[in-house]
């Protein structure tokens, strides 16, 4: 009905998205019942099969429409899409794939590469196939309303046109491939007549807005047009816009205006009069502005936009062209206050920048007097550089060379160096404090020779000092430090003092609590008084690096001992084992727990027969902390179940770590092994260690009971103390 209404038009475009079928449920209900009926004779005979058949047509509305469309053979599908800001450059050879010959046209003169401002689309719907192949051509409309109608949209590396770009090809009478071209430069020509577009292909109609300038818009109800109240006289060689008014009244006015040939071109060389206007407008803020009086740079800003203002809308109104000069305005308008102030700012900056200097030059001068060097540094480092400040500077880095800090007296004559590279002999010193960094003992570095052992001294030099000790030479390396020989100068004893660089492990408020645990820790440590517990004289730190000073001891530790073939005889470690039960007994009832037992922490003077345990204190450290890279502090394989799962421990879980350095230094082997730290982990906790007969023969049965006792998993069947299994390993040796 509606196409007998309308097939006189010279085209007509449906608004209406016909993505999906119409009364399709009942139409599906209809055609099962018919084909039940085709195969039941009795019901045939009964039902009006006729009947059935027209009201399956009757529903079957798309293929009616479809029917009328290819009669009029000027009805313009709608295809909604939704369009997206960008996209890759659209290359010819994948432009303009055929959906069907009849539906978008073959063009086959088209620049060799399209802008990458054509609209892009991520999503498009296609109207039903009936209805596709009975149109004339498809349409693609933007689901945002309001939204500009490009006359080709790019999706999926194809080309597809617009609705507004259809109606007027219908309008142009252009239906051949040799009748439309795409213009390089923007444009499209649509037989005899030219249509400006950008170089994206967007139409920028001229409308006007009063409703007597719309030539021929009329709107149509539809009812009155299904009632017949209109024929098709009165829509004879007109265009048709069928679709909710909202939607269609856009397009309307657009394609109004451009049948009556007003529309808005732009100009081939705005590009370059936009840059060139943008331009000129930085270059005024920039160099001219700055230099005028304020009242004078005013009247010049308002000048200059008045121009830029009336040189667009003079052009649009006269020539109907578009030369975009609202980007140039909004800089000029937005950038001269923000340069007026900097000015402003800027002289009262320079100001208080002055006094400011004066005042820390001052106050460095201040803190240097009192020994403050860091502070005085970091004061001075925010001065104006001139030749007073240099002189500070100056000696402060002969101050950092007095307190041996030579890392910080080579940054401030590095730092004189850069301001004046022939003062005094900053590059002598610089030389000279390089040679003495290198030698100086740190646990974050240092030469080293092959086997290890950082060099101490030379000639010229004194041997370095931490606290108030005097190292002499590198005895030994651990996970977090280093371990020196030192002398205390008061009275004369040698000491082993450890260093652990706590700065490079940890950062942030995770260093400074680990601090704190770590001198109160040590300061505990440091009242044990037991003959197997290596005593602690001092703590402190400097340099970065804190420190322990404790018994220099003779011997080596236990580590050694682990290899099967260097296994010491069972009675000498069973020797072992009761002296550093006895000494875990004494520190438990100290209310100190060791938390990190292994052979390497205990050392044995085998002359003397004597073990002493070390690194209470130390291990402190090693219970749930964590570097920065993540790997956890401590000695896993020696770790007893709680402690792997992380609750709080008590010495039972000393006692399970001796029973496992036991294990290892009568078998050679460990009990639990693994290729990951969390395979190692799982078996700590759930499964039980082989038999330490299985690596070793001859081993005393009461041997593999203690063993078994100390790594029971649960922590209360364990010895309950370190005497009870100093008690038992006495027994078991006959004592």
């Amino acid at each position: 009905e509606l196409m007998k209404r309308t097939w006189r038009a010279r085209a007509v475009g449906i608004m209406l998205p016909l993505t999906r079928k119409e009364n399709r449920l009942a139409s599906g209900i209809v055609g099962r019942y018919l084909e039940e009926l085709s195969t039941d004779k009795k019901k045939r005979k009964q039902e009006p099969i006729p009947t059935l058949e027209k009201l399956q047509q009757e529903l079957d509305v798309e293929s009616r429409l479809a029917e009328g469309m290819k009669n009029s053979a000027n009805v313009i599908l709608a295809s909604p899409y939704r369009a997206v800001s960008s996209g890759p450059v659209v290359v010819q050879s994948e432009l303009f794939g055929v959906v069907a010959p009849k539906v978008v046209p073959v063009i086959d003169r088209l620049p060799s590469v399209i802008s990458p401002s054509v609209r892009h689309a991520d999503f498009l719907q296609r109207p039903q196939a009936p209805l596709l192949e009975a149109a004339a051509g498809l349409g693609l409309v933007s689901e945002n309303i309001g939204d500009s109608y490009p006359a080709l949209i790019e999706h999926q590396g194809k080309g597809y046109p617009g609705m507004l770009f259809q109606l007027l090809r219908l309008n142009a009478r252009a239906m051949a491939a040799d009748q439309v071209s795409f213009l390089p430069q923007g444009g499209v020509q649509l037989g005899p007549v030219r249509y400006p577009t950008d170089r994206g292909y967007r139409f920028y109609p001229y409308a006007r807005l009063k409703a007597a300038s719309l030539k021929g818009i009329r709107v149509y109800p539809m009812a009155d047009l299904l009632e017949g109240k209109y024929n098709s006289k009165h829509f004879e060689d007109k265009t048709i816009l069928i679709g909710h008014t909202s939607d269609a009244s856009p397009l309307a006015l657009s394609l109004d205006a451009l049948l009556q040939q007003r529309a808005v071109a732009i100009p081939a060389w705005a590009l370059w009069g936009q840059y060139g206007a943008l331009a000129t407008v930085v270059l005024l803020l920039m160099f001219l502005l700055p230099r005028m009086r304020f009242s004078t740079a005013s009247v010049t800003v308002l000048l200059a936009a008045m121009l830029l203002l009336n040189s667009e809308f003079l052009l649009l109104l006269l020539a109907r062209q578009w030369l975009p000069l609202v980007l140039p305005l909004l800089v000029l308008l937005l950038g001269y206050p923000l340069i007026s102030l900097r000015s402003a700012l800027g002289r009262h900056g320079e100001r208080l920048e002055r006094e400011l200097s004066d005042s820390n030059r001052q106050l460095g001068r201040m803190l240097q007097n009192q020994g403050e060097l860091e502070q005085a540094l970091e004061k001075y480092r925010r001065c104006e550089v001139d030749g007073e400040l240099l002189e500070q500077l100056y000696h402060l880095g002969l101050d950092f060379e007095r307190k041996r800090q030579f890392s910080k007296a080579i940054s401030v004559f590095q730092h004189i160096e850069a301001e004046s590279s022939n003062f005094r002999d900053v590059a002598e010193r610089i030389q000279r404090n390089q040679a003495m960094e290198q030698r100086i003992v740190l646990a974050k570095g240092g030469s080293a020779t092959p086997t290890g052992t950082v060099i101490m001294s030379a000639e010229g030099l004194q041997n370095p000092t931490l606290g108030h000790y005097q190292v002499e030479r590198e005895i030994g390396r651990g996970a977090m430090g280093m371990v020196y020989l030192a002398k205390d100068p008061r009275i004369g004893r040698a000491v082993a003092i450890k260093t652990m660089a706590l700065s490079s492990e940890f950062e942030g408020a995770q260093l400074k609590e680990v601090k704190e645990r770590f001198y109160r820790e040590a300061e505990t440590a440091g009242r044990l008084n037991h003959p197997n517990i290596v005593h602690v004289y001092d703590i402190g730190e400097e340099q970065e690096l804190a420190y322990i000073a404790m018994d220099y001891l003779r011997g080596e530790h236990l580590g050694n001992f682990t290899r099967p073939d260097s296994l010491l005889p069972i009675k000498e470690v069973l020797a072992i084992a009761e002296q550093v039960a006895d000494a875990l007994d004494y520190a438990h009832k100290k209310n100190v727990v060791h938390r990190d037992i292994k052979p390497a922490n205990i050392i044995y003077d085998r002359g003397e027969a004597i073990a002493k345990v070390t690194d209470f204190g130390v291990a402190c450290l090693t219970d749930s902390s964590k570097t920065k890279t993540g790997t956890v502090l401590g000695s896993p394989s020696y770790m007893s179940p709680e402690q792997v799962a992380g609750k709080r421990v008590d010495g039972r879980a000393d006692i399970f770590s001796l029973g496992v350095t036991l294990y290892q230094l009568v078998t050679g082997h460990l009990p639990f092994e693994a290729d990951s730290l969390g395979s190692l982990m799982y078996k700590i906790a759930n499964e039980v260690h082989p038999k330490p007969s299985k690596f070793r023969k001859g081993i005393p049965a009461c041997v593999s009971r203690i063993i078994n006792k100390c790594m029971q998993k649960d922590p209360e069947k364990r010895y309950p103390n370190g005497g009870e299994l100093a008690a038992a390993l006495r027994r078991c040796q006959g004592k």
